[in-house]
């Protein structure tokens, strides 16, 4: 199987920062007005939607912009169990 067409696992997506009552597709494309772009997220089939975040500076995943990217990301799938916002560094 080749990864880059499995549908559970994408990068470099734009989701709607903040969504209304019964949204049910906050998937939108780059540079849409109120968007938040996740770098990289893998939903599994347990029900764990897991969402990295890639950190190249000095600064670090803030607990705000971790919850954005989680309620974001969480619409554009099924039954979510839990989601995981993890913080990524390149080893250098």
């Amino acid at each position: 199987m080749d990864d880059r067409y499995d549908p559970n696992f994408k990068a470099e997506q734009s989701f709607l920062k903040e969504t209304g009552e019964g949204a049910r597709e906050s998937a939108v494309r780059y540079g849409y007005p109120g968007s938040i772009r996740v770098d990289a997220y893998e939903y599994r089939q347990d029900g764990t939607l897991c969402v990295y975040d890639l950190k190249t500076g000095k600064a670090g995943l803030s607990d705000r912009r971790a919850e954005f990217l989680a309620n974001a990301a969480k619409l554009g799938f099924g039954p979510v169990r839990r989601i995981l916002v993890i913080e990524v560094r390149p080893k250098q």
